[in-house]
């Protein structure tokens, strides 16, 4: 038998830090390869067959009381890949969820108004989530998002008000419209290299907003992407005052455009 492994609640990017048996920290790097206590995993979770009864997903709460939920990788030995439509939407009492490695697709409104969920980290083994997922999280400070992402659709992470971090990764090509209208405590926001498309109402009354970069890999801004952004004074461009004048940007983004714009080649509106 290996090392067993108690744990502790501490969650990073991809890792979790247990403790040992002789009580010492330690950091697994990969969830897959946590093996799980008996008594710390969530049991009472309702499942179903997919993929033609080769593996499972995920589509509610059940029994389980936890609030503090552990998802298995594997349930009755085969591997647990997908969380269902509405799976734990309105669990008001849930704060904390793992999803380990080899989940690769969270379904519409998993989570929707969960309104306790302060953290959720999302393995690269997922490359793919649906609308409203997080919508109205309202607790919701920290994301952390799969490395192998394709795309943040409509209203993933709407009125998330307390979201304060989020890091959009390079595997990612579109944000869906108003994937994060009202999320007010939202500071900044780096729009990586992969993005071509930033969807209407984006970040429309991200009135936290100050700072935005953008790629130059950005074709299309919808129309009222960042209406309401109030505080939004500066935009960084990763590209020239040409590449961005052949951006095709909607109507009503007048903060975006009324913005000290700084291109490489020259500073606009400055």
């Amino acid at each position: 038998m290996g090392k067993k492994f108690k744990f502790t609640g501490e969650l990073y990017q991809s890792n979790i830090r247990v403790k040992t048996e002789n009580n010492k920290p330690d950091i697994i790097k990969n969830m897959s390869n946590i093996i799980y206590s008996h008594t710390k995993v969530s049991k009472g979770l309702q499942y179903s067959l997919i993929d033609n009864n080769n593996s499972y997903s995920v589509t509610g709460i059940g029994s389980c009381i936890d609030t503090d939920i552990i998802l298995y990788k594997y349930y009755r030995g085969k591997e647990v890949t997908n969380i269902g439509n509405r799976a734990f939407g309105d669990c008001t009492s849930l704060t904390s969820f793992i999803i380990p490695n080899g989940v690769t697709s969270i379904n519409k409104q998993a989570f929707v108004n969960c309104s306790s969920l302060k953290t959720i980290i999302i393995p690269d083994s997922v490359t793919s989530i649906e609308t409203q997922i997080f919508q109205n999280c309202t607790v919701l400070e920290t994301v952390i998002l799969s490395n192998n992402l394709m795309s943040i659709p409509i209203w993933a992470f709407g009125n998330c008000k307390a979201l304060k971090s989020i890091t959009i990764p390079n595997s990612v090509t579109s944000i869906g419209n108003y994937a994060f209208r009202d999320c007010k405590a939202l500071p900044s926001i780096t729009i990586s290299n992969s993005v071509t498309s930033i969807g209407e109402g984006a970040f429309s009354y991200c009135n936290g907003l100050t700072s935005i970069t953008i790629s130059n890999s950005v074709t299309s801004i919808g129309k009222s992407a960042f209406s309401g952004c109030s505080a939004l004074t500066t935009v960084y461009y990763t590209g020239t005052i040409s590449q961005w004048n052949s951006i095709s940007i909607g109507s009503s983004n007048t903060y975006l455009t009324n913005a000290k714009i700084i291109c490489t080649d020259v500073t606009i509106n400055g």
